[in-house]
């Protein structure tokens, strides 16, 4: 929410700060200690719930209000002309709160009266972007009945006679109804159909925005002739009035050189660009029935068990066995795991997968795959066990790669039908590291991937664990190649040594449950999705003496249901810090989406107002090295000035340069983290003037001010 409402109030728009505060305050409600870990009764995280929703419709809505006030005040005027009205081009501004240049793929909606199949998606350079149609539809907005008698007289008061007055008095009650201008909105078709003997007269108007399209006035004029005769007639009781609008269209398209902390716009040409044979965009996706690729990285999913090999094509090293679950018992409770002293794992599906090839491209190349698992239904009355009674658990992954997008996507989705376990998801290395490196808040931390037990913890009130807190990554690297996965609000993770691990017993069995051998991995980073257990805290746990809490039941912690987890991959040379950090960046961008809107052709509302007009493509602010982290820009809380927050993630001090270039100011100062004023720097704001330079040591974080 902030940098694009922070920038929104900058252009000159009036912005209702006190909803970002709103949204924040539901936001931090949810932040007490034993709330946002998980360790409270059923009711405290009920109301969670409720507070989570209600700060994310609160910023939905406050995100969409901004980038429309910003698309209102940039030139989205064509690069390329067309000879046709309704061939005009349609702009698509595509907003990138977080690092760049970056490419993504981008969802949207289009309304237009005709198909997409010829169509092209440029840049402000005429370059083609890959573009794909997901589906075709038309939206019903409502159905009104009317009065034939009661209609026929309000129109006799409002003295609509003249040809047109109908269809203009229709357009501007449906565009009063929509909350829009009165000629946002033009009636492009009406279609009459009486049904007898009811006396009912169906009248169906298709509606689009004014200049998409052109309007036969004839064959209008013709309809409310028809209209107006059946007012007339005293065989019809009723007319019932149904609004739809245009065919809509669902695209995905792959928008490329985004920058920073600012938005690009696209063009969409409906009829295309050329007269001659319609010819796609290029894509660098290719696909097979088991497999899929981009220029960077090849994935194919094992047909017997569902796990992924990945190749990382710049650095040709390949990694097997990813994207395997493992579950496992847990007796433990909110506070602390505990696995049953005689545990069952188990790490492969019941049959071999159904393996999908969802999309094959333009824009997304995915891989489905689904498996049922046989899982034990609980732990045994003594706790000691899991149950020998199982039940069927569904797990289904879909993995996406994208043009251009250094990154391998998962969405898996669980069908989670039994209690007293731990689902976690592994990724297997052909290596062993002594350390892992896990993002933190304004860090990254290098843990030891095995912490060493003391030899006698009889005494400790509970045994130390490996597993370890993380924000958007972990990375776990020989120095030569390495593994990035990346998360979005799964903050825990644990690297496990495969070799001395229950997953790959001699006879690939453990307990009974078959499982899948793990050949030639030696350690893997284990990623924690579900922990299902029944109380807030029990006082017979082996992994910690005593209670933590109340012994409070809660049922619901048992997570039964439908769950959804998003996860990604980035294999890459070196470790994280290589390649200006492109493990956190890319961390960053797969936890803060584009966003998009369409708009019309204008020339910015700088052209009506004096304020000055946004061009087609820009950025808030350039900030330099690229793994520098911005963590935040945002208005000042005195509604003054500018906050851009900066750290410096590297082991090593860094010089860092920023330039605000969506937004005019002159001075530059250090805060503090209360955005007070600390020193001025020396800096000037003017265009041509250097960017503003600043030292951050290793771990720095600093808050700069302008004004």
């Amino acid at each position: 929410v902030e940098p694009l409402t922070a920038w929104a109030w900058e252009s000159g728009k009036a912005y209702p700060g006190g909803l970002v505060r709103l949204a924040w305050r539901y936001l931090l409600q949810n932040h007490p200690h034993d709330s946002i870990c998980g360790c409270s009764i059923d009711q405290v995280h009920r109301e969670n719930s409720v507070r989570f929703a209600q700060s994310q419709q609160i910023s939905e809505n406050l995100i969409a209000q901004a980038i429309s006030n910003i698309a209102s005040a940039t030139d989205t005027r064509a690069p390329i002309a067309t000879p046709h009205t309704n061939h005009t081009a349609i702009p698509i501004i595509v907003f990138n709160p977080a690092p760049g240049p970056r490419t993504a793929a981008v969802q949207t909606v289009i309304q237009l009266p005709g198909s997409l199949r010829n169509a092209d998606i440029v840049d402000e350079r005429g370059e083609h972007m890959p573009y794909n149609i997901i589906n075709r539809w038309r939206q019903e907005l409502g159905t009104v009945p009317f009065s034939r008698e009661t209609l026929a007289a309000s129109l006799a008061l409002e003295g609509a006679n003249a040809p047109g007055d109908l269809i203009h008095m229709t357009q501007a009650m449906i565009a009063s109804i929509m909350g829009q201008p009165e000629n946002a909105y033009a009636i492009t078709r009406v279609h009459i159909e009486e049904i007898q003997p009811h006396g009912i007269a169906q009248i169906e108007l298709m509606i689009t925005p004014r200049g998409r399209t052109t309007v036969n006035e004839q064959e209008l004029y013709a309809a409310e002739r028809q209209i107006l005769e059946l007012l007339q007639r005293e065989d019809i009781l009723t007319l019932e009035v149904t609004v739809v609008d245009q065919a809509r269209e669902t695209i995905d398209f792959v928008a490329t050189g985004i920058p920073a902390y600012g938005f690009k716009t696209f063009w969409m040409y409906p009829r295309g660009l050329q007269e001659e044979e319609h010819t796609p965009a290029a894509s660098s996706l290719s696909a097979d029935q088991h497999s899929i690729e981009n220029e960077f990285y090849r994935v194919e999913a094992d047909s017997k068990d569902g796990t992924l090999a990945v190749t990382d094509k710049q650095t040709g090293a390949t990694f097997s066995g990813l994207n395997r679950f493992v579950d496992g018992g847990d007796v433990g409770d909110l506070y602390t795991y505990c696995p049953p002293a005689h545990d069952t794992l188990v790490s492969a599906p019941l049959e071999p997968p159904k393996i999908e090839l969802v999309s094959k491209g333009p824009v997304r190349a995915i891989l489905r795959v689904s498996g049922r698992w046989l899982l034990p239904s609980s732990c045994t009355a003594n706790r000691t066990e899991r149950s020998s009674r199982t039940t069927f658990c569904t797990i289904t992954s879909e993995i996406t790669l994208i043009p251009g997008v250094r990154r391998i996507d998962m969405h898996t989705s669980v069908e989670n039908k039994v209690k007293d376990h731990r689902l976690r998801v592994i990724f297997p290395v052909p290596y062993t590291v002594k350390s892992a490196a896990a993002e933190g808040t304004f860090e990254v931390r290098w843990r030891p991937a095995v912490v060493p037990l003391p030899a006698d913890v009889s005494e400790w009130a509970e045994e130390p664990v490996n597993t370890f807190p993380q924000k958007r990554f972990v990375d776990i690297s020989n120095g030569t190649i390495g593994l990035g996965v990346l998360n979005r609000g799964l903050p825990e993770y644990e690297v496990i040594d495969l070799t001395k691990t229950d997953l790959a017993p001699a006879t690939g069995q453990t307990d009974g449950i078959v499982v899948a051998p793990l050949a030639g991995a030696r350690q893997a980073v284990a990623i924690t999705l579900l922990r299902c257990v029944e109380w807030l805290s029990r006082g017979d746990l082996s992994t910690r003496r005593g209670h933590a809490g109340p012994m409070e039941h809660t049922p619901e912690a048992q997570c039964l249901g439908h769950h959804e987890f998003d996860y990604a991959l980035v294999p890459h040379s070196g470790d994280w810090e290589a390649e200006e950090a492109l493990v956190l960046r890319e961390a960053q961008a797969f936890n803060i989406p584009v966003r998009s809107i369409v708009t019309e052709q204008h020339e910015g509302q700088g052209a009506i107002n004096r304020a000055p007009t946004l061009p087609s493509r820009a950025s808030v602010i350039e900030v330099e090295p690229r793994d520098v982290v911005v963590s935040a820009i945002k208005r000042g809380n005195d509604g003054k000035g500018l906050i851009v927050r900066i750290y410096n993630p590297l082991s090593h001090a860094v010089e860092a340069t920023l330039r605000p270039t969506g937004i005019a100011c002159s001075k530059a100062f250090v805060a503090n983290l209360l955005e007070e004023q600390q020193e001025q720097l020396f800096w000037s704001g003017e265009e041509d003037a250097e960017p503003l330079h600043i030292g951050l040591r290793a771990g720095e974080i600093m808050t700069i001010l302008f004004q």
